[in-house]
């Protein structure tokens, strides 16, 4: 993408108020035809798909989203600082999570933290700093919609779909 496409850079900029619109509506509507387990995955099919995947390689282009891939140097402290949230769920939440798991629940949730992960710095940093690479503002705004969109998903369940209220 250049960085004179105005129609793809409206469209990015666009992007957290009609994200957090189709996909709290994708999540109703899906919880009502498939129930609240079901639902709430499909609306996750369709954030992952359609906005983290579609979005990001239609505004970039293939080699423009291929680029984001691309090994970066780090300094310690980057990684540092990268690794400290995971590191800190581990401790924290892992292992009395992980007393009541079954193999199957723990492999599943590593297969879509991966997934989940990986496409929401695509569309949420990725996209945002290669479309606007000098604009401070972009920063703050992609972060914004981020935290906003979580709604979403909340509309159907205000706590994890999986968790017991009860105990």
């Amino acid at each position: 993408m250049t960085e004179r496409d105005p129609i793809r850079r409206a469209a990015l900029l666009a992007t957290p108020p009609l994200l957090l619109m189709t996909t709290a509506a994708a999540f109703r509507g899906f919880q009502r035809q498939f129930g609240d387990r079901l639902g709430y995955l499909a609306g996750f099919l369709v954030y992952w798909i359609g906005w983290c995947m579609l979005l990001p390689l239609w505004v970039l282009g293939p080699r423009g989203l291929r680029e984001l891939f691309r090994p970066a140097r780090h300094s310690r402290k980057d990684v540092a600082l990268l690794s400290a949230p995971p590191a800190l769920g581990m401790v924290a939440a892992f292992p009395s999570a992980a007393r009541e798991a079954t193999p199957a629940v723990i492999a599943g949730s590593v297969a879509i933290a991966v997934v989940n992960g990986t496409l929401e710095e695509v569309l949420w940093r990725g996209t945002y700093q290669a479309v606007f690479p000098d604009a401070p503002v972009t920063g703050l705004y992609p972060a914004v919609g981020f935290a906003v969109w979580h709604y979403a998903p909340q509309t159907i369940h205000p706590t994890h779909p999986h968790s017991n209220p009860t105990s």
